[in-house]
Formats: C-alpha cells, structure tokens, sequence
C-alpha cells in the first residue's frame, strides 16, 4: 500500500457511558468501514478520531448525528502509512519527515484486520509536502511500492 492522503474526522462527545458505542454503531449501521479510531479526553468532553475508508459516507453519517449535539466535528487530511511487518516504520517515517522539515503534530496506529495491513496514521502541518517526501524516499521500501 502507498502512503495515502485520506479524512480524518475529529467528534467531541459527551463523557458519559454509550457515546463512544453509539457513534461507531451509526458507523456500523451505515456500513461505513474504519480504517483507524482513537480516542482520547479531552475534558470536559471526548474526543474520537476516526479514518473511514470513504469521507463521503462518513459526512453521510456525522451531519445528522451533528444535529442531535454530538460535535462539533473537525475534519483534517492525514497521511496514512502501511506498517504491517515493518517494525520501525514509524521511526523510519518520522526521522524522514523531519529530515525534510515535515512536522508531525500528531500520530497513532491502528492494528490490521480481516486481512488488512496495519497502518499509522499521521497528521502533519503540510500533507501534500509529507506524501511528496514519502514518495520521493519510496518509503516503505516494498516490492509493492517498487512496481506501482
């Protein structure tokens, strides 16, 4: 997998039981596959960060939810690197991004599944510069990479 330029959603809930499982069964119900989650407080309120596989669909989902107080919602382009059986990739990706002045503001993995590689996810002041310097230094190193 290329390192990707995808959405990331950031939704403040309510810190009270049944936030959390209530936003990702409306992603669930719709179908809406997630490519990353976290989630981290943010007192006095929660607050999860999301990566669908389709921005389109997880808009789809979030403008009604919206409506009923979840949010406010926060969209933001992240870089999306493949991890899986690489395991410095995210010291590898982080040393060339600062070699070349990209600045990571803020980071997390999420475990591959149903056969999906592992990925990291990366918010950076500029994404356009961070999948340009990615590209330009073929990183990850890969067979896969090296025929695209």
């Amino acid at each position: 997998m290329r390192p990707t330029l995808m959405t990331e959603f950031s939704v403040y809930l309510d810190q009270r039981p049944g936030e959390l499982a209530g936003l990702l069964g409306a992603f669930e119900h719709a179908g809406v596959d997630l490519a990353a989650v976290c989630v981290a407080e943010h007192s006095p309120r929660g607050l999860v960060r999301v990566v669908p596989e389709s921005a389109a669909a997880a808009r789809a989902v979030l403008e009604p939810l919206v409506e009923t107080g979840v949010g406010p919602v926060v969209e933001t382009p992240v870089v999306v690197i493949q991890t899986q059986h690489r395991p410095r990739a995210l010291l590898e990706v982080s040393m060339l991004l600062a070699d070349n002045r990209v600045n990571i503001e803020r980071v997390y993995a999420a475990q591959g599944v149903d056969g999906r590689p592992g990925r990291a996810v990366l918010a950076v002041v500029d994404p356009d510069a961070a999948l340009e310097v990615i590209d330009r230094h073929r990183f990850p190193a890969s067979a896969e990479h090296d025929a695209a």
